[in-house]
């Protein structure tokens, strides 16, 4: 039996067996390893990664088993099945953690988690999510252990307010990454504490309640090391603000203004000139004039791999204009552009051999003669989205699976004309998927049985589980621990 399970990759041990054991079946696992002569490959490098000291990341499970095993990780994450008994039952183990993760973790109480912060080590980076316990009071009692964060993650937390995250950040002065995600009585008290940091990455997205005033501060304070700014939906942000970016951030590298409504054409024209270190620019549902994104699509950065544009009109001459300077381009989203045509697929194809992820969904004048360019010019993609392209056809399926076999995301959504004879090469050419989306196609029950079978790492299948008539296949879903929605 263990010879059988050295002879298996390793992510397929990890990910397809060992990850449905319970803590009896892995102790058990262990035990009967004990005397084999590959012991540190079975365990320590096949089920978790190089060594021991290396960044681990364990759910409660997996460290009640390090518990027995006593080995020390250096990173836990707490999901949302953690119980305070469950976190007592490891507390001892966990001297050397400096990397803790909190997500939904509603059955713990607090005072097990101000327990679980005063065993912990020196705690360099920290990310809560979703966890109700945590408001201004319970933060100024963590806060004392916080000194040393080099890196701090707030995210979908409505309790916490300006003040009591600014008096945290006023305890932290090592702190370069800062990402306030949804966070939304955050605003200007905030900021203003983040200017005595010097940070290299912020993330101040659903954050509504800042200010203009407040922005063009911190940008004074640390626009000269800054690389990540991301600030979707944040109303506060204009073109003033992106004007400052342009003018104090040199080193800017990545800029998510998604949802943005009060930059306009005015910000992204100063932003695209100056900035040309920029590798990532997201501007999605910023509404441009034709001239704006002639303009735009004639400086992007040369230097640029991930792009989403959306909300604006593109026709064949930008994508040629963005795809000539953007030669190095990994990431491309241009959803719901209706007057691009196959010429945009061809050109891309010819000039985009790195690309990886595409997403053209609701591109409507694409032709077939477009998406077979596509796949033969860019044989890397892991990820595609092109439903609702209604002249995607099960010959362009085919040509796409035969030449992207490493494709990990398929979107081929509401395209009826799609059939089990298309699909079939996704099942027999693309083993690595973990997600394909097959809602509105005229695939059967049967086909969708293959591809499950086949893909031994598919984690989500989009399909509408109530019209599954076939037990079996439900059954398979279920062992497999697919999720259907």
């Amino acid at each position: 039996m263990l010879e059988l399970l050295l002879s298996i990759p390793k992510d397929v041990v990890r990910s397809q067996i060992v990850s449905f054991l319970d803590l009896k079946s892995l102790v058990t696992l262990d035990t009967a390893t004990m005397a084999h002569e590959h012991r540190q490959n079975m365990l320590t490098h096949v089920l978790f990664g190089a060594e021991v000291t290396d960044y681990w990341v364990y759910d409660i499970n997996r460290a009640k088993w390090l518990l027995l095993r006593t080995v020390l990780p250096q990173c836990i994450v707490l999901r949302d099945n953690t119980s305070d008994a469950d976190l007592n039952a490891v507390l001892s183990i966990l001297s050397k953690v400096t990397r803790l993760t909190l997500i939904k973790s509603t059955k713990l109480s607090f005072d097990v988690v101000l327990s679980l912060f005063e065993k912990c080590g020196i705690l360099k980076c920290l990310d809560i999510s979703s966890c109700p316990w945590l408001v201004d009071d319970t933060m100024l009692l963590l806060s004392r252990r916080l000194y040393s964060l080099v890196q701090l993650e707030l995210t979908h937390l409505p309790h916490v307010t300006d003040e009591g995250v600014a008096n945290v950040i006023s305890k932290c002065n090592q702190l370069r990454v800062v990402r306030l995600y949804r966070c939304a009585q955050l605003g200007d008290l905030v900021v203003t504490a983040l200017g005595n940091c010097s940070l290299i990455d912020l993330d101040l997205s659903h954050c509504a309640e800042t200010s203009e005033t407040s922005m063009h501060k911190f940008l004074i304070h640390n626009g000269k090391i800054l690389q990540t700014l991301r600030l979707i939906e944040n109303n506060g942000i204009t073109d003033n603000t992106m004007l400052a970016v342009a003018s104090l951030c040199p080193q800017l590298r990545t800029l998510d203004i998604d949802h943005c409504i009060n930059v306009g054409e005015t910000g992204l024209c100063a932003i695209l000139p100056t900035c040309q270190s920029l590798t990532s620019l997201s501007v999605d549902s910023v509404m441009l004039s034709p001239h704006t994104i002639h303009t735009m699509c004639a400086c992007v950065s040369t230097k640029l791999e991930y792009l989403c544009l959306t909300g604006s009109e593109l026709v064949d001459a930008n994508i040629e204009g963005i795809v000539s300077r953007a030669f190095e381009l990994e990431e491309l989203h241009i959803p719901y552009m209706e007057q691009l045509t196959s010429n945009s697929l061809i050109y891309i194809g010819k000039h985009l051999s790195n690309l990886i992820v595409l997403n053209v969904r609701a591109c409507t004048e694409f032709a077939p003669v477009g998406f077979i360019a596509l796949a033969q010019g860019c044989p890397k993609l892991i990820e595609l989205d092109v439903s609702y392209c209604e002249h995607f056809t099960d010959d362009c399926l085919h040509t796409i699976a035969t030449h992207c076999i490493n494709l990990n995301a398929l979107y081929i959504s509401n395209i009826p004309a799609l059939t089990d004879i298309g699909v079939k090469y996704v099942a027999m050419h693309c083993p690595n998927l973990t997600f394909v989306d097959l809602i509105g196609t005229s695939v059967t029950e049967p086909m969708l049985g293959q591809i499950i079978e086949r893909c031994l790492y598919l984690e989500l299948l989009g399909w509408r589980i109530e019209d599954v008539k076939s037990q079996s296949l439900l059954q398979l879903v279920r062992q497999r621990k697919i999720t259907v929605s």
